[in-house]
């Protein structure tokens, strides 16, 4: 009860330093911030073809897919009776 005081006061310049970038340069705030690789679209001349593979085996492909959503899972909104 008595040390709340104090350490509200710690933890507040602490956040303030953390937020403030430790003093350091603008270009230096974001230099050793780790990077996270995203996915992107390959253009359509660049995709690759995609197999299936049998028993999970890569050197045994199977036939080729497409991107899609699979035949089961369509709704078919015209054959829908009201």
């Amino acid at each position: 009860p008595r040390r709340a005081p104090a350490l509200h006061r710690k933890l507040t310049a602490l956040n303030k330093d953390l937020a403030g970038g430790r003093g350091l340069p603008e270009d230096e705030k974001y230099q050793n911030v780790p990077t996270v690789p995203v996915m992107r679209e390959l253009a359509p001349d660049k995709r690759r073809k995609t197999h299936l593979q049998i028993r999970g085996n890569y050197l045994d492909l199977g036939s080729e897919v497409r991107p899609g959503v699979p035949a089961a899972l369509v709704f078919n909104v015209a054959s829908r009776k009201e």
